[in-house]
């Protein structure tokens, strides 16, 4: 589990590393299994890597896995990641947007891209990008109103934080608005999981 890896960081990337050793040495090396079996073996090392701050390991990691499947989305798009993470900004968004290249319908890639161009200042890219999102879910609605408030856009920054609040308390029978600039509980379902 998670807090395991904290407390010991150096023996779960140890064991990664013993897992890619013994899938190197036990299984077929072909087209399947490198890019179903070493590929993401890699990638997961990468982020492990990147979790510790050895992003220099990570980026090597995860440049192997593309090396082994250059059709990794997630590779392109871990390493846009710690580009981003370093300051290598232009390197993350190449990386990035390789990744959606690569895997367009994948909402999580466009998701990291339009936050990069969020951070960047550049919101009219952001809001391009994440408008080709079908269905967001509530981190892509959170960053669409930061990037309407950072706009000065207020009515439509509050039209899609109510979306937000609609499809993150749909699932618990209630129902809000924001009024005054804070949510309001309006509507509470009888029978709901809320009750």
């Amino acid at each position: 589990n998670l807090k395991d890896f904290f407390n010991r960081p150096e023996s779960k990337i140890e064991e990664a590393k013993a897992r890619i050793e013994k899938r190197m040495k036990s299984e077929p090396f072909n087209e399947f299994s490198k890019r179903y079996s070493f590929s993401p073996a890699y990638v997961e090392l990468a982020n492990l890597l990147r979790f510790v701050g050895d992003y220099n390991g990570a980026i090597r990691a995860a440049r192997q896995a593309i090396e082994l499947d250059p059709k990794s989305d997630a590779a392109y798009a871990l390493i846009g990641l710690i580009y981003s993470e370093l300051g290598r900004y232009r390197e993350a968004e190449k990386n990035f947007k390789t990744a959606i290249d690569i895997n367009s319908d994948y909402a999580p890639h466009k998701y990291k891209l339009a936050k990069f161009y969020f951070y960047s200042g550049e919101y009219n890219k952001a809001l391009e990008i994440l408008a080709n999102v079908q269905n967001p879910d509530f981190k892509m609605l959170e960053l669409l109103t930061k990037i309407h408030l950072a706009m000065g856009d207020n009515i439509k920054a509050k039209e899609v934080a109510q979306n937000a609040l609609n499809r993150l308390t749909r699932s618990v029978g209630l129902k809000f608005a924001i009024l005054d600039n804070f949510p309001y509980v309006i509507n509470a379902d009888k029978g709901s999981p809320a009750d």
